[in-house]
């Protein structure tokens, strides 16, 4: 097959990372005093689930207890997939070595309802059922992107 790409014949070592720069942009005409703090998206892998994050997101997640996630709690997030700015992409294998997420738990709620209705034509059967997901809310509050993005 042309397209077969092989497959190293050692396996990779531990939280390895690759480091993609990408082309300057016009901030290096400017001087340091000038340059502001490069905003980071981040991928988490958040209970099973993966999702791209900027500081201020509000991210919707299935429900975590209420008794060990009160509202008002600060998490941190150690299992970060990639981290990015405009300039520099950090992808971990599997994790980026030093990058955090901190969120904090805004509420507790529900998801709108979704109706379920089910009918079997000539027989009279008609079930109707609702359902409504229960979830939380997280802020995320700062990306911490690791030694890496600064070199």
């Amino acid at each position: 097959n042309k397209h077969h790409i092989p497959w190293p014949s050692e396996p990779l070592p531990e939280n390895m990372v690759t480091i993609v720069v990408h082309k300057q942009t016009a901030d290096e005409n400017m001087t340091n005093s000038e340059k502001k703090t490069p905003e980071y998206f981040a991928i988490v892998d958040l209970r099973g689930a993966q999702y791209k994050v900027t500081k201020g997101d509000l991210l919707v997640v299935d429900r975590m207890d209420l008794d060990a996630y009160p509202v008002g709690k600060h998490l941190e997030f150690e299992r970060v997939l990639l981290v990015g700015s405009a300039d520099r992409t950090l992808v971990g294998r599997p994790n980026v070595t030093g990058a955090s997420v901190t969120a904090m738990v805004e509420q507790h709620t529900k998801d709108k309802k979704l109706l379920i209705f089910k009918k079997k034509r000539r027989k009279n059967h008609k079930k109707s059922q609702g359902f409504r997901r229960h979830l939380t809310l997280l802020r995320i509050k700062d990306i911490i992107p690791g030694k890496l993005m600064s070199e």
